[in-house]
């Protein structure tokens, strides 16, 4: 799984080509056909307001993860769906399944809720001192 999910997807309803997980040769038409239905003011409403756009919850539920439970045609605020997403992972009938809900909820928490500073500051504890060698 990627690490971006839910970025990628959106961004690539804007793209020719896709990108990450969502590269157009790749899917179905079905999949391009949903992600290319999300409208911009969506794409501005996750990027402003953390709302997912109902669209990927149907990509989720093309690949057999049907994280929500039943059909969703609304937009779904990020921690609702991290809410369900939990309970999925809890309540998954097979283990690959189980899996690609732990592998979304962990790119959510790291690259969607986890504050970017946070994120900056351990990205930095890795990199050798850039006056490593100075005397």
């Amino acid at each position: 799984m990627s690490a971006l999910i839910i970025t990628e997807a959106i961004m690539s309803s804007q793209s020719t080509n896709g990108m990450g997980q969502f590269i157009r040769r790749d899917m179905d038409r079905d999949e391009k056909d949903l992600l290319w239905s999300i409208s911009k003011k969506q794409a501005y409403d996750w990027r402003d307001n953390a709302i997912i756009p109902w669209q990927l919850l149907e990509v989720f539920r093309t690949w057999g993860l049907d994280f929500m439970g039943a059909r969703t045609i609304s937009d779904v605020p990020l921690l609702k769906f991290v809410d369900h997403l939990k309970r999925y992972m809890r309540e998954a009938p097979n283990k690959f399944d189980r899996e690609a809900a732990e592998n979304i909820y962990y790119s959510i928490v790291q690259n969607d809720l986890m504050p970017r500073r946070m994120q900056a500051g351990r990205r930095a504890e890795t990199k050798a001192p850039v006056f490593q060698n100075a005397a």
